[in-house]
């Protein structure tokens, strides 16, 4: 047993409060924390789930994790209370992002003591949801993971039962990063392979309000980050000029279009 302060401080009536409790170096496997999400769709935010899995266990009353992400990928938002501990009555709560050499967010929970109120043992309880914004830069896959070296003093992930902490077995979650789909370099007009049409599409759409190009990056044929003349014209040299064809995703589908709202060519 170690011991360390299990809750960050809280004000009660105006002073500071600290519950201190012992906690269990041993992981109990009748308690599993896990994070869950899904990959996000381009420009979209990620939302994860946190889950205790318990049904073997005893009826918990309180809380504390910390969860690390990359700084440089993710932008915590909020964390919120989920249905499966939303109708509680609680003594304290407290949700305080960490920024710094280590950043993510942390929570301490302590069910009301005067009531004797606790979470009941069952599988899989939708704990809380958390939100991050994606870098627009985030290509590959980030973890976000417990850790117990956020905040000060640092938060151990913990669980409350029968009055004492215990480690629960902490599941992390490797989010994909929020990928575009693949799509066809020249395929302007998203119809599956790049022909004379394509020039006349990109032409359309930004001198004679054509139709919108739904994945810039498949018009964005040279690849300079702009959609103009030139990439009309390698084009029109590939298909009539024997000039060189439009570099990868090329011919066939590839790529992460992250700046695609659509490509359908390649579903």
């Amino acid at each position: 047993m170690r011991t360390l302060v299990w809750l960050i401080v809280a004000l009660i009536g105006g002073f500071p409060f600290v519950l201190s409790n012992e906690v269990s170096a041993q992981v109990d496997e009748d308690y599993t924390l896990s994070i869950t999400g899904e990959c996000p769709p381009v420009g979209e935010d990620l939302e994860i789930a946190i889950e205790l899995d318990f049904s073997g266990g005893d009826g918990i009353q309180g809380w504390q994790w910390g969860i690390c992400h990359d700084g440089d990928q993710l932008t915590f938002v909020e964390a919120v209370q989920s249905s499966g501990v939303d109708t509680l009555s609680f003594t304290f709560e407290a949700i305080s992002p960490i920024l710094g050499t280590n950043t993510g967010w942390t929570v301490g929970a302590l069910l009301n003591v005067i009531t004797g109120e606790q979470l009941d043992p069952a599988d899989d309880v939708e704990m809380y949801t958390a939100t991050y914004t994606v870098g627009i830069d985030a290509e590959e896959p980030f973890p976000l993971e417990w850790c117990d070296d956020l905040g000060s003093p640092p938060v151990e992930v913990a669980v409350v039962v029968s009055g004492t902490s215990v480690t629960p077995v902490q599941n992390d979650f490797e989010a994909c990063a929020a990928l575009g789909p693949e799509y066809i370099n020249g395929d302007a007009d998203d119809d599956g392979v790049v022909s004379v049409t394509d020039p006349f599409y990109i032409l359309n759409a930004l001198f004679l309000d054509g139709p919108e190009i739904t994945c810039e990056d498949a018009a964005d044929v040279d690849d300079d980050g702009e959609i103009g003349m030139d990439d009309m014209l390698l084009v029109l040299e590939y298909l009539y000029l024997v000039g060189a064809p439009p570099a990868d995703p090329f011919p066939d589908c590839g790529g992460v279009g992250l700046n695609c709202d659509v490509y359908e060519s390649c579903l």
